[in-house]
Order: C-alpha cells, then sequence, then structure tokens
C-alpha cells in the first residue's frame, strides 16, 4: 500500500515554502489605498517622473475606488505598480 500525503490546506506552509511571510490580500478599500501609497512613494524616491500610462492608470484606479469600484480600482493599481517597477530596473 501506498501512502499519500494529504493535500496542503491554502495558506499552510508547504515543503517548498520559503521563510518570507505570506501576503493576503482582499479587494478592500484599504488595499486601494496601500495601492496608491506604494506608488506615491515609489514615485517619490524616484528622479525621473512616472511614464505616462503610469499616471494615467493611478488616478483611474484611485478614482474607481473612491467610487466604490474597488476590484476594477485595485487592478488599474496594481498594473500601475508593475509598469513602475518594470520601468525602475
Amino acid at each position: 500500500m501506498i501512502a499519500s500525503r494529504p493535500a496542503p490546506v491554502s495558506g499552510q506552509p508547504t515543503e517548498t515554502s520559503t521563510d518570507a511571510p505570506v501576503r493576503v490580500t482582499t479587494d478592500s478599500m484599504e488595499y486601494c489605498h496601500q495601492l496608491s501609497e506604494m506608488i506615491a512613494r515609489m514615485n517619490r524616491a524616484s528622479s525621473q517622473p512616472p511614464p505616462a500610462e503610469v499616471s494615467d492608470l493611478s488616478s483611474q484606479g484611485q478614482r474607481m475606488c473612491d467610487e466604490g469600484q474597488v476590484r476594477g480600482g485595485i487592478m488599474r493599481l496594481r498594473r500601475a505598480v508593475t509598469l513602475l517597477r518594470a520601468d525602475r530596473k
């Protein structure tokens, strides 16, 4: 008989997990604010202005979050963060 291990439950560490903490995010206004603050910090830390697409996505995302369209706002803010990270490399 071959003994099998139970599948890990979501959120539980596995043998291949690292020691890095897991960040759980939700579609919430708090996460919108965290992303907006992250974008602002990244912009302040840079010596050059952000690309136009980043500015547009950031503005759209914040506006959508403020209007209660949290999921769409988060999508735009996350895309802006991704573009900023790629631009800074």
